[in-house]
């Protein structure tokens, strides 16, 4: 009984070489089909909308979680700065023979002002490597894929060889494989 295997690829050079290795290895090409995601329009949508609106959200993802964590810990890391320096400051007025002998910056002595410049300054290198990390990962091909580049490999195939078929489409870099338990035709 034939069964069909279907393997995704992120790029359509990619699903080329998979047919092409299928071919080589003795695959007809009858039982060989290759299909591309069809372009949104105004009267079709992309998945409806809601692979798209993720697609998005992941994009940024990085960015997004590092603004949230280093203003999180910029402003904790302020606050325990601007508790310390004005700790230090009463020492340094309690020993200092003069009032005005050694005085530290209101930047660091006022609690507010340095919970804010921490959290400032942890926001800033918080989304910096936020956006590195998502920029990495978009080169990578670890993103979800561009619209319209997706493109699936379908392969007919016997049962003996289904698990021949998924090791030439997993060694050609297909990202998801679906093996259907049984084909109509």
């Amino acid at each position: 009984m034939p069964r069909l295997v279907t393997g995704l690829f992120y790029g359509r050079s990619e699903a080329e070489n998979a047919v092409e290795t299928l071919k080589t290895q003795g695959i007809p090409a009858d039982d060989i089909y290759l299909e591309t995601e069809v372009p949104p329009t105004s009267e079709v949508g992309r998945k409806g909308g809601e692979v798209s609106r993720l697609e998005k959200e992941r994009r940024s993802a990085g960015l997004e979680v590092g603004l949230i964590l280093g203003v999180t810990v910029g402003l904790l890391s302020g606050i325990g700065v601007g508790a310390l320096a004005g700790a230090m400051q009463e020492m340094i007025r309690n020993v200092a023979s003069s009032p005005n002998e050694a005085v530290l910056s209101p930047l660091l002595t006022n609690l507010y002002l340095a919970a804010l410049i921490g959290a400032i300054l942890g926001g800033i290198a918080g989304g910096l490597i936020g956006w590195i990390v998502d920029q990495t990962l978009t080169r990578m091909g670890a993103g979800p894929p561009m619209p319209t580049q997706e493109t699936l490999v379908t392969v007919r195939t016997d049962e003996d060889r289904v698990d021949q078929v998924c090791g030439m489409l997993f060694n050609a870099r297909a990202r998801h494989l679906h093996v259907a338990e049984r084909s109509p035709v």
